[in-house]
């Protein structure tokens, strides 16, 4: 165990809010409609996998930030960043913006190099917002200003702690 995963490293998570966790029953109804029409194996195979993803995507999907005393970890659907403390120049709370939007809705969205960065959101309005030396951005989303904050916190003590030692 390296001591960046030990028992002193802090956890924030944030899920699928509870009000969308009605869709896949949304879809499932119209999802009936197109097999029963046309009940060929064409049709069931993508449907099936559409409410499978979708189920999973509402009960299942996280996205988190794990504060080490080397590292900072951003996971989301399918993305992982490990991020080491000596590269953060700067760590604040944000709101979201205009600026904060695309027309791609998935959990994980953008470059960590581009103006925007990347962005890790589930439906939260408040984040944690990681700079790097390097320029690389990162916005973690949380359902709570007390989440993100606690996050900010918790990073920039690490960031504190990392800069004390050397």
């Amino acid at each position: 165990m390296s001591s960046s995963e030990g028992d002193n490293d802090r956890y924030f998570v944030a899920c699928t809010p509870t009000e969308l966790r009605i869709i896949p029953f949304v879809i499932l109804m119209p999802s009936l409609v197109v097999v029963l029409v046309e009940p060929v194996w064409q049709v069931i195979v993508p449907v099936i996998g559409v409410l499978v993803l979708l189920v999973w995507a509402v009960f299942s999907a996280r996205i988190s930030v794990r504060v080490g005393a080397d590292t900072v970890e951003a996971t989301g659907p399918f993305y992982r960043r490990s991020i080491p403390v000596d590269e953060i120049d700067e760590v604040s709370f944000h709101r979201e913006d205009a600026s904060d939007h695309s027309l791609l809705k998935w959990a994980v969205v953008g470059k960590a190099s581009s103006p925007a960065g990347v962005r890790l959101s589930l439906g939260g309005t408040l984040a944690a917002q990681i700079l790097t030396t390097g320029g690389d951005t990162y916005k973690v989303f949380f359902a709570s200003r007390d989440t993100a904050d606690a996050c900010v916190v918790a990073v920039a003590a690490a960031v504190d702690r990392r800069s004390l030692d050397t």
